[in-house]
């Protein structure tokens, strides 16, 4: 198991201080502290939280978290980017919960490390509209098609979908701002 942070370090204690949930990652994508929201929204104590893999609460959003680690040797300076709106994250008990993620690269002396910032957005109206498009996220469009099949169980409707690869090459190649460009205009 990796250590935990010094319990004087100053990630520590910044985050700590965050409303909503604050984790710090390592390079093995593992837990290296969490703060008190972190562990309400996941529903495990601190000393459980530590050391497990980042993957077993946020499997939709581990391909961006790599990916900002990846990045991290073509960058000069420290970035910050947000995954995805309406991914989901999962509690300890596997609960689903739809979530906003954002990731911000960090160094505790020597050591480059990833803070993830998590916002449950259950609540949030603005959840169903991706902030880069503009357009419904997948979770609306769920709600959308239970709607209709609710409100029409005997017709027939398509649904047509269509996929964005390959933009994880765009944002390594190009960066973020680049990628949320290709998005706009797809």
């Amino acid at each position: 198991m990796n250590t935990p942070l010094p319990p004087d370090s100053l990630l520590q204690q910044l985050f700590a201080q965050y409303p909503t949930g604050q984790l710090v990652v390592d390079r093995t994508l593992r837990i290296r502290y969490a703060n008190p929201s972190a562990c309400r929204d996941f529903g495990l104590p601190i000393e459980n939280l530590m050391g497990m893999p980042i993957g077993r609460f946020l499997p939709e959003h581990l391909s961006d978290i790599q990916a900002q680690f990846d990045a991290l040797s073509t960058l000069a300076a420290p970035s910050s980017t947000l995954t995805p709106d309406g991914l989901i994250a999962y509690r300890h008990d596997a609960s689903p919960f739809p979530s906003r993620v954002g990731l911000t690269t960090l160094r505790e002396g020597d050591e480059v490390l990833l803070g993830v910032s998590v916002r449950d957005v259950t609540n949030d109206p603005a959840r169903l509209i991706d902030s880069i498009t503009g357009l419904p996220i997948r979770t609306a469009l769920m709600v959308a098609i239970m709607d209709r099949i609710a409100s029409h169980p005997m017709e027939p409707f398509a649904v047509i979908k269509v996929e964005m690869r390959r933009i994880h090459e765009v944002n390594v190649t190009f960066g973020f701002s680049a990628g949320d460009d290709v998005k706009r205009e797809f």
